[in-house]
């Protein structure tokens, strides 16, 4: 369990400089809004940006400090145990996003060079990227930090399918 707590922490620190990657519709209740997504803007503190599920058999001592909003969750069936689910993510408009995406969390979990880890997101900078996505310094830093440091951990086919969002990210600089 030290390694599924390790990664879902490790995701939630850098889900902030990743989650502009998946921003597609900034509409709320069919009007233009003045960011790029409303409901990272609204739903970040509230919920997580990370769900693990845990074996329910875990004695209380070994699970992980209880935190607002939860990181952990008691598996419902076995199969959930180890389950990880990345919720920051808003929907896609373009489809084709959607391996690119996968891929970064991939890159992200394998990666060991990345040192952030938190157990709560951080609303502040959950909203500065829900304004202004790439174009707030500080995400477009921290989200040339994460591919970076994903790139040897992925192999080129990983690579290729990991471009689209290269693009997005200089494109919005």
């Amino acid at each position: 369990m030290p390694e599924l707590i390790d990664i879902s922490q490790k995701l939630t620190y850098y889900s902030p400089f990743i989650v502009p990657f998946s921003f597609s519709a900034p509409v709320a209740d069919g009007q233009l809004w003045t960011g790029l997504s409303r409901r990272t803007y609204v739903r970040t503190g509230k919920r997580p940006a990370v769900l693990i599920f845990v074996d329910p058999a875990t004695p209380a001592d070994r699970l992980p400090r209880p935190t607002q909003p939860s990181l952990v969750k008691l598996a419902r069936t076995a199969t959930e145990i180890g389950r990880i689910e990345f919720k920051a993510f808003d929907t896609c408009g373009d489809f084709a996003l959607y391996g690119a995406l996968f891929v970064l969390l991939k890159g992200l979990i394998l990666d060991q060079t990345l040192p952030g880890r938190a157990w709560v997101p951080d609303r502040s900078l959950h909203q500065r990227a829900a304004l202004k996505g790439f174009a707030d310094a500080t995400i477009a830093a921290g989200a040339e930090q994460v591919l970076n440091a994903i790139t040897p951990w992925l192999d080129a086919m990983e690579q290729e399918v990991l471009q689209p969002l290269r693009r997005i990210h200089q494109q919005q600089d």
